[in-house]
C-alpha cells in the first residue's frame, strides 16, 4: 500500500517582467536571486515566482538572454519576503520588474526639414519594417542590438541606406534625410 503525501509550497516572491516602454509581459526572461542558485523563467505573460524562500530581503536580477539584445537587464534590491499575522505570504511589489527595450526612433525628413509622411523604414538584417506617420516620425521597439542598416524609401525620393548602432536596452534617435529622385 502506498501513501500520498501533500507538499505545500508557498510563493515567496512573485511578479512580472515587463517591457518598460509598452508594459507588455516579456516571455522567457530569467530572474535570479543574487547569491543563490535560484533561477525562474517567465511564462508567456511575463509572470515568474520563487517558492519557499525564508523571510528576509533579497536582490533580484532580470534579463532576457534568449531575446538577443532586445532588452537590457535590471537589478532590484531589497525585495522583501514577509508573512502577515496569519502566516500568509505578503508579496512585495518591488518584484514587478521592467526591462528597457532596445529602440530606434526618429524622423524621416526632406532636405528642408519637413517630414516625409508614410515613408518606409526597413531594417534588413532583422527583417523589420515600419511606416512613418504623417509627420515623418517612426519607431522600432524591442529590436536586436548591434549595427543595423536602415533602408529608407518613399515615392519620389531616392533610396537611402544608413548604418545605425543600437545599444542593448537603450533608445537610439536617428533622423534620415531623403533626397528627391
Amino acid at each position: 500500500m502506498s501513501s500520498v503525501m501533500n507538499i505545500v509550497q508557498r510563493a515567496a516572491i512573485g511578479g512580472y517582467v515587463r517591457d518598460a516602454f509598452s508594459g507588455g509581459g516579456i516571455p522567457d526572461a530569467k530572474v535570479t536571486v543574487v547569491g543563490q542558485a535560484r533561477v525562474a523563467r517567465t511564462d508567456p505573460d511575463g509572470f515568474y515566482f520563487f517558492v519557499n524562500l525564508p523571510v528576509g530581503s533579497y536582490t533580484l536580477e532580470a534579463y532576457a538572454p534568449a531575446l538577443y539584445g532586445r532588452y537590457g537587464s535590471i537589478t532590484a534590491m531589497n525585495v522583501v519576503v514577509a508573512v502577515d499575522a496569519a502566516g500568509r505570504p505578503v508579496l512585495d511589489t518591488r518584484a514587478n520588474l521592467t526591462l528597457s527595450p532596445t529602440r530606434l526612433s526618429g524622423r524621416v525628413c526632406r532636405a528642408d526639414g519637413s517630414g516625409v509622411a508614410r515613408s518606409q523604414i526597413w531594417l534588413r538584417a532583422v527583417n523589420l519594417k515600419t511606416i512613418a506617420n504623417s509627420l515623418g516620425e517612426y519607431a522600432f521597439s524591442a529590436i536586436q542590438a548591434g549595427t543595423q542598416t536602415a533602408h529608407v524609401t518613399a515615392p519620389g525620393f531616392s533610396l537611402l541606406e544608413q548604418r545605425v548602432e543600437l545599444r542593448t536596452g537603450e533608445t537610439t534617435h536617428t533622423n534620415f534625410t531623403l533626397n528627391g529622385s
